[in-house]
């Protein structure tokens, strides 16, 4: 009798494990999987060795941006990607294909110059569109996207507005401790591949190796910027060849 009730329990522990499976198989992994063919802009007379860096460099980027199941080179320019599950690829090709320039510059607030119609844009300066006059902003770049260790979405605790962490390595940290310290009560614009993402107050110094900004942008966008940012900038430009369901043979 002992051994029949022993059976019956690990019968039914099975049954148990069976039915978790099965209430998470949509979150596992499985699928027919995807592929994205891209290729990469660099000339065709560079010196091998330099076709060589700019692709390995770039492979290198895509990796930290997707979590992808491989990156093979096919061709001198090209390479071929797989995806494992069912990823959203109109989502995810943008991914791949934005170069990632990342800058913060500074905010000219000077209210004399802020009628860009009247007086037009300063020289050194780029007017980025707003709601009601452009945004101007100093052309100088005083901290770059190579200094970017992680970058992820996150949500502001009070208000649960949408924004990113950005952690930065250790000569980031100390620019952006100089940065925020010397334009107290400024605002700083955070630009990537020309577009302002952020127009942050500075109201007190950030020194920890950490920016959490948030507002102005929409949880999908978030999650697109802290994939992008987080990779680093591509080396060359790249461009979608042909994507699809289905592993690369």
């Amino acid at each position: 009798m002992r051994r029949i009730l022993i059976g019956a329990g690990i019968a039914f522990a099975a049954l148990i494990a069976v039915g978790i499976v099965y209430a998470m198989w949509d979150q596992l992994p499985f699928g027919p999987g995807a592929h994205v063919l891209l290729e990469v802009d660099v000339p065709e007379s560079s010196a091998p060795q330099v076709l060589d860096r700019v692709m390995e460099e770039t492979a290198g980027v895509l990796r930290k941006r997707v979590d992808v199941a491989s990156i093979r080179r096919v061709g001198a320019r090209r390479l071929m990607v797989a995806l494992t599950g069912t990823p959203d690829l109109p989502r995810l090709l943008p991914v791949f294909t934005a170069r990632g320039a990342f800058g913060i510059y500074l905010v000219d607030d000077d209210p004399t110059r802020s009628d860009v119609k009247m007086h037009g844009v300063p020289i050194g300066e780029t007017a980025y569109p707003s709601f009601n006059n452009p945004i101007l902003v100093f052309n100088q770049n005083l901290l770059d996207g190579r200094h970017i260790v992680d970058a992820m979405r996150s949500f502001d605790a009070a208000t649960g507005d949408p924004g990113l962490s950005i952690r930065w390595d250790d000569a980031g940290t100390t620019r952006f401790a100089q940065l925020t310290t010397e334009h107290l009560y400024k605002r700083l614009a955070l630009v990537r591949d020309g577009k302002l993402l952020f127009i942050p107050l500075i109201t007190t110094p950030l020194t920890n190796g950490t920016a959490e900004i948030h507002g102005q942008m929409t949880p999908e966008e978030a999650a697109f910027n802290a994939r992008v940012l987080r990779g680093g900038m591509l080396p060359a430009r790249v461009r979608v060849i042909d994507s699809g369901p289905g592993l690369p043979n």
